[in-house]
């Protein structure tokens, strides 16, 4: 009896300074500011994860029933995730949100008296965008200013036009800034921008075409450091499935809301139902490494205590 008391003991011991360790290092994960979102979760796992094990292991509550110390995880579990969801969102769509930018694309068509276009600004992503820079340049009239051999300054004005806007957020791209365009061909339009903000640089294609009097269109924005195309939507294909209609996603709508992992909109309860499976995982995995451990400590604390001075002068 008193070996089984002081083994007991010991394994206890140990069990509780090693729960404490591992709950220290995870609050420190979890409070630490410079922490990416995967870290940051592992983190609160590691904190759940001795937590969990104390409710049900702990001198203090085995006395009472399975079905009240699971109930007690659950609650601990809940508050938990009450309490940190809000920050890690907000981290998740810091970090994984898509970059924000402003492009061009055709508004508004004015008939007479001059056939042209209102261009406006849309904006994509879902953060504001600072110090911008747009070069648009019409191709088509850039073409016959080339086969031409000779340019004006009105044939360079009527080519190309520059934007610098300080700021755009949002919900007001189209209201930021637009202009009058009159294209060479309406039926048949090409035009290039190039984009640069504070944050980045980006290249559009725009491509206009009059198909059975509907207006279709394809755009093109790639990011000219990795050189990946973020945007690219045609709505006149031979083989339309492979490409996303520009209209009206692209073209009319507000683009570029953060998505949450597995491409699934960024809803509170996707994220919620995301958050619970890649945490299942994690748990399921932690408290399996942690299960090896502490029978690792157990059989160590039980050699311990069968080689103590007292358990030897018994036999």
């Amino acid at each position: 009896m008193p070996e089984t008391t002081a083994q007991s003991t010991a394994v206890g011991g140990i069990r509780l300074t090693l729960e404490s360790a591992i709950a220290i290092i995870g609050i420190v994960g979890v409070v630490l500011p410079k922490v990416t979102f995967p870290w940051r979760i592992l983190c609160v796992l590691i904190v759940l994860t001795p937590l969990i094990d104390l409710i049900f292991h702990h001198p203090h509550t085995r006395r009472f029933s399975p079905g009240l110390r699971l109930a007690a995880s659950g609650l601990v579990i809940s508050l938990s995730v009450s309490a940190l969801w809000h920050p890690l969102e907000r981290q998740y769509l810091e970090e994984y949100a898509p970059p924000s930018f402003i492009y061009l694309v055709p508004g508004i068509w004015s008939p007479s008296p001059t056939p042209r276009w209102l261009m406006i600004i849309q904006h994509f992503g879902s953060q504001p965008v600072f110090n911008s820079e747009l070069t648009f340049v019409d191709s088509d009239r850039g073409k016959a200013i080339a086969h031409k051999g000779t340019a004006t300054p009105q044939d360079i004005e009527e080519e190309q036009l520059i934007l610098r806007l300080a700021e755009i957020d949002p919900p007001h791209g189209e209201w930021a800034k637009h202009f009058w365009w009159s294209p060479l061909d309406p039926d048949h339009e090409h035009y290039v921008t190039g984009i640069a903000t504070r944050d980045g640089q980006y290249h559009e294609d725009l491509d206009v075409e009059r198909i059975e009097g509907a207006w279709q269109f394809k755009i093109a924005i790639t990011d000219v450091s990795t050189h990946e195309k973020i945007i690219d939507c045609q709505d006149f294909s031979a083989d339309p499935a492979h490409l996303p209609k520009c209209f009206p996603d692209y073209t009319v709508l507000h683009a570029g809301e953060p998505h949450l992992p597995l491409e699934i909109p960024a809803e509170n309860r996707v994220m919620f139902v995301a958050v619970v499976i890649y945490a299942f995982g994690f748990l399921c995995a932690l408290y399996s490494l942690l299960a090896l451990w502490l029978m690792g400590v157990t059989l160590a604390a039980s050699s311990r205590v069968a080689s103590s001075p007292n358990n030897a002068h018994e036999s």
